[in-house]
């Protein structure tokens, strides 16, 4: 049972690793804009993107794809953008 317990173990540590981000791969995140490897995007922390999906052109052609209506008039703090804090809320959280 010991050894079963450990080898389970062993195998779960290892697919662990191998889902971890290479700090390589952050040094050189811009070559892979696809991917948002950090929260701000990268180590610049430029939260900007080089895609080009999104042009002057087309954002008016834009809509709404996912909405929430929170329930209370209470403020969610969140992330501070800039010096200022914003309003969030997780619909994930209990």
């Amino acid at each position: 049972m010991r050894l079963l317990r450990a080898v389970v173990l062993l195998f779960a540590s290892v697919a662990i690793l191998n889902a971890q981000v290479t700090y390589d791969r952050l040094l050189n995140a811009a070559k892979e804009p696809q991917n948002w490897l950090t929260y701000s995007g990268g180590f610049a922390s430029q939260r900007y993107s080089t895609l080009s999906q999104i042009t002057p052109e087309n954002v008016k052609d834009l809509t709404l794809q996912w909405a929430f209506q929170q329930r209370s008039t209470e403020k969610i703090r969140g992330d501070a953008v800039g010096r200022r804090w914003c309003d969030v809320f997780d619909p994930g959280a209990q």
